[in-house]
């Protein structure tokens, strides 16, 4: 009988064993992103992030340091990749997060804040698209010329 607690305790031993998972909880310049990633998730975006911050930012820059509290737990990594992925990009000196604005397939221009854009033009556009973009900083967001690019381009459609 002692054997068999002896192998029963042993087995569900190892069973808790194959199910906990080591993951980590990623905080980038002092806040904490939601979820938790895989030491792959966080290699990987950490490659990413080096490489987009070397073709935008103008000069030597690269992402801060993040930091990697680990965790086990019987949960496994479910963090959002690309948001690490964002938050190591935006946190280089040198790169700035902007908006891309579209009227149907046409670039019309990159702003800085798309509500800014929007309270500047007046009147509500229809068929306007915004997407997010990286960009060095500096980089000129002149409101009046995607104003006037976006009124020129619906006016031809």
């Amino acid at each position: 009988m002692l054997k068999k607690i002896i192998l029963f305790m042993f087995a569900l031993t190892q069973m808790i064993a194959a199910n906990l998972a080591v993951s980590y909880k990623v905080s980038v310049g002092g806040s904490e992103l939601p979820g938790t990633f895989s030491r792959e998730d966080m290699r990987r975006c950490g490659i990413i992030s080096c490489a987009a911050v070397e073709e935008i930012a103008r000069g030597d820059s690269a992402p801060a340091e993040y930091r990697a509290v680990r965790q086990i737990s019987f949960r496994g990594a479910d963090g959002d990749r690309a948001a690490l992925c964002d938050a190591l990009i935006t946190s280089a000196p040198g790169v700035a997060r902007c908006c891309e604005i579209y009227v149907g397939d046409t670039d019309c221009g990159t702003v800085a804040d798309p509500a800014e854009f929007q309270n500047q033009a007046s009147p509500v556009f229809r068929g306007i698209t915004y997407r997010p973009v990286y960009t060095y900083e500096g980089d000129g967001n002149d409101y009046a010329a995607v104003c006037s690019a976006v009124k020129e381009q619906i006016k031809l459609t």
